[in-house]
Parts: C-alpha cells; sequence; structure tokens
C-alpha cells in the first residue's frame, strides 16, 4: 500500500512544471544550481534521497575522448572554465554555478559550471560530454559566443531525478555503493531508471574530503 500511495503522488507531482527559478543546493552554499522542486524524498543507509523535477536550463558542453569519466571530466574542465572566465566574445565573466556534469556523448557508450561536476560513475573509453550550467539571468540570445569552437551553448529540456547523497570521497566503492542504494530505492518507489548514471561534485578539491558532498543521479519516469 506504501509504494503504491509513493507512485500515485510521483505520478501527480512529476506532471507538475517547474519554474525556471535557480535553487540553494544545501545550507552556506553560495553557487547557483539549475532549478528544480523535490517531490519526493527519503533516506538510505548511505545519506538522503531525492527525486527532482527540473526545470529546463542552458548549459555551456563540449566533447572531449577520454579513457574514463574522471578524465574526459579533467579533460573537459579546462576550455568550459576559459569560457566563462571570459574567453568569449565580448569577453564577459559568467559566474560559477552547480553542476558540472559529465556524460558519454551520444553514440557512445550511454551512462549519464556551475558546481556539482557530475560523471559516470564506471569507465567507458569513448566520446564524453561536459557541461557547466549557465546562471539565471542569461539566455541563449545573451550569452556571450565562446571564443574555443569546441564550446556550444545548448538547452536541456525539464526532466525528473532521483539522487542518492553522500559527504566523503569519490571512490569507485562508493559510486557502486550509492548507485546500488538509489536504484533499489527507485524500484521499491515504483520508479524506473530511464537515463544513464551521473556522478555529481558540489565541491572543489580544497574542501576537506570528508566534507566533501557528491551524489549519483538518475533520469526516472513512472513505471
Amino acid at each position: 500500500m506504501r509504494i503504491s500511495f509513493i507512485a500515485t503522488c510521483l505520478a501527480v507531482l512529476m506532471a507538475v512544471p517547474v519554474s525556471a527559478q535557480y535553487t540553494v543546493y544545501t545550507e552556506g552554499q553560495t553557487s547557483e544550481t539549475p532549478g528544480f522542486e523535490v517531490v519526493a524524498a527519503g533516506q538510505t543507509a548511505m545519506g538522503p534521497v531525492e527525486v527532482r523535477r527540473y526545470a529546463p536550463y542552458i548549459a555551456a558542453e563540449i566533447e572531449v575522448e577520454a579513457e574514463t569519466n574522471r578524465l574526459a571530466a579533467s579533460r573537459g574542465f579546462g576550455p568550459l572554465a576559459r569560457y566563462i572566465f571570459g574567453a568569449n566574445e565580448p569577453g564577459s565573466r559568467i559566474s560559477m554555478t552547480e553542476p558540472v556534469v559529465t556524460a558519454p556523448a551520444a553514440g557512445g557508450t550511454r551512462i549519464s559550471m556551475t558546481e556539482p561536476v557530475v560523471t559516470a560513475p564506471t569507465s567507458n573509453e569513448g566520446a564524453y560530454t561536459v557541461q557547466f550550467p549557465m546562471p539565471s539571468p542569461w539566455s541563449l540570445d545573451t550569452l556571450p559566443v565562446p571564443e574555443d569552437a569546441r564550446v556550444s551553448l545548448i538547452e536541456i529540456d525539464a526532466r525528473t531525478l532521483a539522487t542518492q547523497r553522500w559527504l566523503g570521497a569519490r571512490t569507485d566503492a562508493a559510486v557502486e555503493r550509492a548507485t546500488a542504494l538509489l536504484m533499489a530505492w527507485i524500484d521499491a518507489a515504483g520508479l524506473r531508471a530511464v537515463g544513464p548514471v551521473a556522478v555529481a561534485q558540489f565541491d572543489s578539491p580544497s574542501v576537506a574530503r570528508d566534507r566533501q558532498r557528491w551524489e549519483v543521479q538518475v533520469e526516472v519516469a513512472n513505471r
């Protein structure tokens, strides 16, 4: 009965559009994140689980070739960071936001700045896309043109993501455990994953390791 009730509530809530307003992710955070509403929440042995309905947002994106998702994130971060720091026409500086998203590129092995950095949890050789969300005041019409032709500006459609959060290190074991816990929670809630699993990094390496914020994220739909 409880599972059916959760699924019914999610079916109603996931159909409600969200505004493009940006949302503070955690207490003390100052960077913008793409706007979302939490439509369901829970807890696992690893930390909080949320189902979020995201509004559409604009991202700067680059495609890179890499042997692993971590290497792809590293290779893509530099060109995107240079873009927001002024490598554009007319040399405008764009505020940092959250998150950075790294995913296998279309046609490659699919798994799915701002902050966090989002990377696929497993290693997959091939093409990846790396994305920085753009701050809310900007639009496709007003964003400066990247100097690097590899950087493009795209609109991310509205979508619903299930997320598993934890604090600490981003180890393969932590990612695998978070993914397993999230998938089990999704199944129990009467949902199904419809996209690749991603890992979201919300803090720079300068943050103490035991305080670094991470998530695994996956797009979900009703069964």
